[in-house]
């Protein structure tokens, strides 16, 4: 794909090195070029990255029926604290 990144931006975006707007960047290219997510996959920290997203996706499984709980008590409480306002009788 044209306009890859070089290794050592591939480095530092998977140590977290890299600004927000290079790091968007860097994410949107890795989406669209399999070169590119295969280079950083093999790269020593891309390993690390790669084993944090895992244990990430398997905490967020195992939370996910806890989290569908709380989103509902969240809109119960929302409600009960922020009622809608009642219009003013005219």
């Amino acid at each position: 794909m044209a306009n890859c990144p070089i290794s050592d931006t591939l480095e530092r975006f998977a140590r977290g090195e890299l600004s927000d707007s290079e790091t968007r960047a860097c994410e949107a290219h890795l989406l669209a070029c399999g070169r590119c997510a295969k280079t950083l996959s093999e790269l020593p920290v891309g390993q690390d990255l790669i084993q944090e997203i895992r244990e990430m996706r398997r905490s967020r499984e195992a939370l996910a029926p806890h989290l569908s709980g709380l989103s509902a008590l969240e809109e119960n409480l929302t409600t009960l604290l922020f009622p809608q306002a009642e219009p003013d009788p005219d």
